[in-house]
């Protein structure tokens, strides 16, 4: 089924698709930088004051855009973003539920998992690894890959956007997160 995306959305979604290219070999602690300044970015571009951890402040959210009046009172909080890269599924939940009471207009959860394969390894890597991509994305779920002195270390990742905040498209990615990971460490043995 195919997301109908309003005009925010999709320049969100760009902006993420932009970092999911096969060339970029990014860290969790890195990639999620880069999505915070990616969306941020964007943020300061539709002239929005935007907020996240080591940029203004965390308020309430990883990532937050928001419209402000005197006294820096908050009027509006367009969009809210989420974005937990670990396997812990108890972060994951507080990360949705706390995104499914949220009153903003795009409400943005970007979960992942990890999958590390040791260096000695690497000719398997790259003779599966466009067979697990393939995988992946025919499911939603997108790779990023970082090759480290000791290992090669695989990031799945899953975007919920507003349209598909609900209970049932959370579990569904998480089930998908799940089967990627599951494919992963099958392929890579």
């Amino acid at each position: 089924m195919e997301l109908k995306l309003d005009s925010i959305e999709k320049k969100v979604k760009a902006a993420l698709d932009d970092l999911h290219k096969p060339s970029n070999h990014w860290s969790a602690p890195k990639l999620t930088r880069k999505v915070k300044e990616a969306v941020g970015s964007l943020g300061k571009d539709l002239a929005f004051t935007v907020y996240w951890t080591g940029h203004g402040g965390e308020r309430i959210y990883d990532l937050c855009w928001r419209e402000e009046g005197d006294d820096d009172l908050v009027l509006n909080t367009p969009l809210a973003m989420e974005c937990e890269l670990s396997p812990d599924y108890g972060a994951i939940l507080q990360d949705f539920q706390k995104l499914l009471v949220s009153r903003a207009a795009h409400r943005i959860l970007l979960i992942g998992d990890l999958v590390v394969t040791p260096k000695s390894e690497a000719a398997v890597f790259k003779a599966k690894v466009r067979q697990l991509r393939q995988f992946c994305a025919t499911n939603g779920i997108t790779i990023t890959v970082e090759r480290t002195k000791d290992s090669i270390d695989i990031y799945m990742d899953g975007v919920i956007y507003s349209e598909g905040f609900n209970k049932e498209t959370f579990l569904q990615t998480l089930e998908t997160l799940n089967e990627c990971v599951e494919k992963a460490q099958e392929l890579m043995g």
